[in-house]
């Protein structure tokens, strides 16, 4: 499992969500060798802004649906500014729109005050663990703290589940 510890509002985040994630899921998360746990957390809010809080709570009720990833590619692909307004109700609405989420359904989920605590909850346990930086991959117990050198993570995950292929192709 790699859990994968992100604030939709992190401009690190973003680069790697467009730039490493899809490898790292045809490469390991395709062939079943690793899961990816996402943990949207609330590191960037400041002051009265909840943008963070509200776009993983928009998250966990595309979940709901089935619709996680979606809503969360989305959102990194069409991220603004951070704790500018960027990631307003509307935003985050026209995102579940793309994301395929039955709206009314997502709506009455958005309203229950429970996800937004879960999410609260969520970033406290980070912190508590000692995480204060996003992105941070945790492979097996290792933390990997920002953007790693995709080289690197993927040796990582080699190293740690046998059955995984090598650049030169499947183990045999």
């Amino acid at each position: 499992v790699v859990q994968l510890y992100a604030d939709f509002q992190c401009p690190a985040c973003r680069l790697f969500v467009t730039a490493q994630l899809h490898r790292l899921v045809d490469e390991f998360v395709v062939p079943g060798i690793v899961r990816i746990e996402a943990k949207d957390v609330a590191f960037l809010d400041r002051g009265d802004s909840t943008e963070s809080v509200e776009l993983a709570a928009g998250a966990a009720c595309a979940t709901e649906q089935n619709h996680y990833w979606q809503y969360h590619d989305l959102v990194f692909w069409n991220q603004g500014r951070e704790n500018r307004g960027d990631h307003d109700a509307a935003f985050i609405g026209r995102v579940a729109d793309a994301a395929g989420v039955d709206r009314a359904a997502w709506d009455a989920c958005l309203a229950r005050s429970e996800v937004r605590s879960q999410v609260n909850a969520r970033t406290q346990a980070a912190l508590a663990q000692g995480l204060t930086s996003t992105p941070t991959l945790v492979i097996n117990g290792q933390s990997m703290v920002g953007v790693p050198d995709y080289d690197r993570l993927a040796g990582l995950i080699r190293s740690l589940a046998p059955a995984a292929p090598s650049p030169s192709g499947p183990a045999s």
